[in-house]
Parts: C-alpha cells; structure tokens; sequence
C-alpha cells in the first residue's frame, strides 16, 4: 500500500497547453507556441493558470485578465474540482502521452462550469479528506481536528506539489486514513458520465 501511495504522490501527467486562438491579438506575429508542462495527478487545473498567463500575456488581448481562466479538451471544457489526474483517465485518448489541453482566460462558460477561487479548492479538496476519513473511521473529526497550521501546510504541500511536506503532514496527522494492507475500507468515489463525458459531475 505504501508503494501505491508513493506512485501516487510522484505520478506526473505531461501536458501540451495552447492559448485559445480567439484571445491571441489579432495579425500578431508573436502568436505564443505552445507550452509544455509535468503536472501532479493530485493537483487542480486551476494551478496551472500563473505559468500559462505568464507565458502567454505578451499575445493576448487588452482586455484579457487572469481572474477567472479555464481549460478545454477537444471543445469541452473541463471541470476545475476533479483532481486533474481523474479528468486525464476520463477525456485523454488511450495511448496518448501528452494531453493536449487549451486554456482561455475570457468568457468563462458559466452555465457549465462552478465559478472558483483559491478559497473554494481548498474548500472542495478538505471536503474530499472529510470523505475520505468518514469512509475509513465512520468520523470526519481526524481531518476537522486538524490544527491551523497543520491545515495549512497540507494545502500549501499540494499547491506548490512539495512530496516531503505531504508525506510528513499526512503521516504525522492523516495516519489513520492512509492505506493500510488490513484495512477493509478503501475511500471511492465514482464519477457517473450519464452516457457523456461532457455531463461527469
């Protein structure tokens, strides 16, 4: 089990992002080329957005802002709360070594999409760990019981993807809800498609 979690914690997904062609200045000449990214499974679209703004704000429009980017597979665009991991194993292409995502910072699709912050991931990623402990302990109190600091070192470990501080701070205050070989609960969570991938919750 200890191995599993460790693939887990290292396991990396390789990653072609294009600016949306439509936010690129138009007749410019510096058309930003693509970039390419290793990102953890762990981890949420949204951490992607800095590098990409950076990389790409010599070739936006005027107008454009990062406050709310969001990210596209194949004209679908894809759901910020689902660890980018499981959004790789549902939209990518068997076989596909890199996935081939764009990102827009305009026009964001509200009627398909949460709107989000910092805040509400952090929100939406210890709701998970209540989960996950309520599944394995029939309690949540280990992840409620969390200290400020050991809160806030868990969630700054997944954001800047620092494997040695998550291993510690999971170690030291999650023992009890990582796997176990004897355990006979393992936390699950099964995304219905309804038929599309478009509609996965």
């Amino acid at each position: 089990m200890s191995a599993c979690l460790d693939k887990q914690l290292h396991s990396l997904v390789c990653i072609r992002l294009d600016l949306a062609q439509n936010e690129v200045v138009v007749g410019a000449d510096n058309a930003p080329p693509p970039i390419y990214i290793q990102a953890p499974r762990s981890t949420y679209l949204p951490t992607l957005a800095e590098e990409a703004f950076k990389s790409f704000q010599h070739a936006m429009l005027a107008s454009t802002t990062a406050a709310q980017p969001w990210f596209e597979h194949r004209h679908l665009p894809l759901k910020w709360h689902h660890p980018l991991g499981v959004l790789y194993d549902l939209h990518s292409r068997l076989g596909d070594t890199i996935w081939e995502l764009t990102v827009h910072f305009r026009d964001f699709p509200e009627r398909l999409l949460l709107q989000y912050s910092e805040s509400s991931m952090e929100a939406n990623f210890f709701m998970s760990l209540k989960e996950a402990a309520f599944v394995c302990l029939r309690s949540s109190s280990v992840v409620q019981n969390l200290g400020a600091s050991a809160h806030t070192s868990l969630w700054t470990a997944l954001l800047q993807w620092n494997t040695d501080k998550l291993t510690a701070v999971t170690s030291d205050r999650l023992a009890d809800i990582r796997p176990k070989r004897d355990r006979d609960l393992i936390p699950l969570r099964l995304l219905l498609t309804g038929g599309t991938l478009g509609n996965t919750g």
